[in-house]
């Protein structure tokens, strides 16, 4: 026997769903939660899934802040002891580049102004 297809509740469904898994299952609503949360992010509208990284970044904001007004706190003064006792991360192999890349001065090449026909769009009187 080949099943083709499946009537579920007076709808006709593809036989492609009996092949569905708890994995993919969970893989759907795993994205459409981490959408709910992106887009409750760009509103501005504070859900659960959200709010830890609303609280992150009005920490980055005091710390920016407080880095800027020269002003410490307890938390700032921790990630300042923590960011100058060097990389939590030993990424090794970059120290050979960025030497050689220090005793060279980098040397900023100027870009010429181009005159570009813009038919008086920003109110020149030039007629092209």
């Amino acid at each position: 026997m080949n099943v083709k297809n499946v009537l579920d509740n007076g709808k006709l469904y593809s036989a492609r769903v009996l092949q569905i898994s708890s994995e993919d299952i969970l893989a759907t609503f795993t994205a459409g939660a981490n959408n709910l949360t992106a887009l409750s992010l760009g509103m501005g509208y504070p859900i659960t899934s959200a709010i830890p990284h609303m609280l992150v970044k009005a920490f980055k904001n005091l710390a920016a802040a407080g880095i800027a007004a020269d002003y410490d706190f307890k938390e700032l003064a921790a990630m300042k002891s923590a960011a100058s006792s060097g990389p939590a991360t030993g990424g090794g192999g970059g120290g050979a580049t960025a030497a050689a890349a220090e005793e060279k001065p980098a040397e900023k090449e100027e870009e010429e102004e181009e005159d570009f026909a813009t038919g008086g769009l920003f109110g020149d009187d030039d007629d092209y």
